[in-house]
């Protein structure tokens, strides 16, 4: 077989400048360091082979126990550790314990020199009458076990279609046929030198490797590129798996939420939401995600570590790494557009002196009210004596007054109903349980027995005139109900007077 030496030289080189193209495209990354040293590992494989044929039996025995048993277990080993991290076992809960299975094939290299260890007797290359030892039935079964293990972890992934670990599978396989195919013709034919074909099956093996690295992982040409966008972008990116955890994120993402990058790794994105957000976004995001449904500008609010309220709009699209989907989120922060929005809704709907809402507010609302509830309570409020107050101690004051008052009437009423000012020192409140009236009325009365305090340790009590309807009671529309509680107030305000006079 004066051929196989060339056969041997030619697939070592290929094998060294797969290693060298492999480690070139991420020398940071862990994975592609450790491709690199399985396709180096095959080589010295395929190298120590190529000398056991060509050295005379002594030479080709040592480099057999010392060269190619020790080859063929790390290679075995770093095979095992790139399963590990295609399948993602390190993350796992015991992945302790898969680490321990690198234990026997270190032991086992160790013990190589003790004689009968790994044979019983001479070390014969291919031969039939080398007996093994305690050492060579260990290899046998490390490696035997090994290939259950990784076949073990593979499969789930393959039926998850999961493209990188289908292809590990085959060269495995395809590995693991060559070999008994050689081995069963070789045994039968009683033609133990064609043994020496068998590290020619790593070949499959390294092919599939090769593959899961170029096709579907990230491509080196692009790297550099890929990496100056993420860390620059003006907008935040961030890249989660299908239960929502942060797989990667940019420089920006850390300034928007305002903690180390470390600390946002392995976080759950909605770690930052409000407890009701928290269960709207998941419902959202893992619907989405197992539909494949990117969105746009999707808007959140979410609290920072020093608990400050910020917006986000986010849209999303998705990608495979390795064979696992996973989502892209583009981020922008719209903070200070939603304060804008806010400051225009406030001078649209909002009281500027009281800030609480205004007529047009109230306006808006009583007619969706109208529309959407089958009873409501409408309270008109007048503050008694107002223009006495703003005479007396000036409109300073009295501005004071009407924002005691407005804050006084927020604090009596649930978070269901309407506070606004329609204008001068006139009040509505809208409750949306009639069974409330009585209850919230006695509760502003008794707050405003309360002295009002004001500069100069000056105080003066606040009293105020109440009018009410009930919807549909008392009218259908608003301009009825409306009338009927401001009748009502007035005469609230003459009874009131009569009983002071």
């Amino acid at each position: 077989m004066f051929f196989l030496p060339i056969l041997y030289i030619v697939s070592s080189f290929i094998l060294i400048s797969g290693a060298t193209a492999i480690y070139n495209g991420n020398r940071r990354s862990i994975k592609y360091k450790t491709f690199a040293l399985i396709f180096v590992a095959m080589a010295v494989w395929q190298q120590s082979a190529l000398l056991i044929s060509i050295l005379p039996l002594k030479q080709a025995n040592v480099v057999f126990m010392y060269g190619l048993i020790p080859t063929i277990l790390v290679t075995f080993l770093l095979l095992l550790h790139g399963v590990y991290l295609i399948t993602n076992v390190y993350k796992r809960k015991y992945a302790f314990y898969y680490k321990l299975l690198f234990v026997p094939p270190v032991i086992n290299i160790l013990l190589l020199p003790v004689d009968g260890w790994l044979y019983q007797d001479e070390v014969l290359v291919y031969s039939e009458h080398s007996l093994p030892g305690p050492g060579g039935f260990l290899n046998f079964g490390i490696m035997f076990f090994y290939l259950v293990v990784m076949i073990t972890l593979l499969i789930p992934k393959v039926l998850q279609k999961n493209r990188p670990s289908q292809i590990w599978l085959t060269g495995l396989v395809s590995f693991v046929l060559w070999s008994l195919v050689i081995v069963v013709s070789g045994e039968m034919a009683g033609d133990w030198d064609s043994f020496s074909l068998v590290p020619f099956g790593i070949n499959f093996w390294a092919f599939a490797v090769y593959i899961s690295v170029y096709k579907y992982d990230s491509l080196p040409s692009y790297e550099k590129r890929y990496n100056l966008l993420f860390d620059r972008a003006p907008i935040g990116i961030m890249i989660t798996d299908s239960k929502g955890t942060i797989y990667e994120a940019s420089p920006r993402v850390s300034d928007f939420l305002e903690m180390p990058l470390n600390d946002l790794l392995g976080q759950k994105i909605y770690k930052w939401l409000e407890n009701e957000e928290q269960e709207q976004m998941l419902r959202v995001y893992f619907d989405n995600f197992e539909k494949r449904k990117p969105f746009q500008n999707a808007e959140h609010s979410f609290y920072t570590e020093k608990r400050e309220l910020k917006w986000l709009a986010i849209s999303s699209e998705f990608t495979e790494m390795e064979g696992d989907p996973y989502q892209l989120l583009m981020i922008h922060e719209i903070t200070k557009t939603k304060q804008r929005e806010k400051q225009i809704h406030d001078l649209a709907y909002c009281d500027h002196l009281t800030k609480i809402y205004n007529r047009v507010s109230f306006n808006h609302t009583l007619e969706n009210w109208l529309k959407n509830k089958a009873t409501f309570v409408l309270l008109i409020l007048d503050l008694d004596s107002f223009k006495s107050i703003n005479d007396q101690y000036g409109h300073y004051t009295g501005d004071e007054v009407l924002k005691y008052f407005a804050e006084l009437l927020n604090k009596s009423v649930g978070p269901s109903d309407f506070v606004a000012r329609l204008s001068g020192d006139e009040f509505v409140i809208m409750l949306d349980d009639d069974k409330q009236t009585e209850y919230v009325i006695n509760k502003i009365r008794s707050n405003l027995e309360e002295p009002f305090e004001f500069a100069d340790d000056q105080s003066l009590m606040i009293s105020t005139s109440i009018g009410v309807a009930l919807y549909p009671r008392d009218g259908e529309f608003l301009d009825e109900l409306f009338k009927e509680a401001d009748d009502r107030m007035y005469e609230d305000k003459r009874d009131r007077k009569s009983i002071h006079d």
